[in-house]
């Protein structure tokens, strides 16, 4: 099977879930990056080629209300509007994740993913990312 010509960043705390992302999407896509820092997300923009950002809404311990994800992701809009967000989160918040794409996320996905699914999204933000 050919890999998909794309550059994916996964921006979670938990390195589980980083693992896990990254076992799945490197068989289909050619570059994966992943990071638990979202304070490093501009960086590694700014020094790659990212056509799809998956990212979590959450990243404190007790934090749970998605605040984190939307501030971000206004961040990653204002910094670079190309780069289609993926939202990813484990408490199904959905008026956050509402808010998320009306802010400019391309979809969300909750979190434990089902792999077939996680991989149709990102194929879908990639091509949105050709476009």
């Amino acid at each position: 099977m050919k890999k998909t010509q794309a550059g994916i960043l996964v921006i979670d705390d938990k390195e589980d879930i980083l693992f896990a992302a990254k076992m799945v999407l490197k068989k289909h896509f050619e570059e994966i990056h992943t990071l638990a820092d979202p304070k490093k997300a501009l960086a590694l923009l700014s020094e790659n080629r990212i056509d799809v950002l998956l990212m979590d809404m959450n990243y404190r311990i007790g934090f749970e209300d998605g605040r984190e994800g939307i501030y971000l992701l206004k961040e990653i809009k204002a910094f670079s509007p190309t780069t289609v967000v993926i939202l990813m989160t484990a408490f199904g918040k959905v008026e956050t994740a509402v808010e998320g794409l009306k802010l400019g996320a391309f979809d969300y996905i909750l979190k434990p993913w089902d792999n077939d699914k996680l991989i149709a999204t990102v194929k879908q933000a990639v091509a949105e990312s050709r476009r």
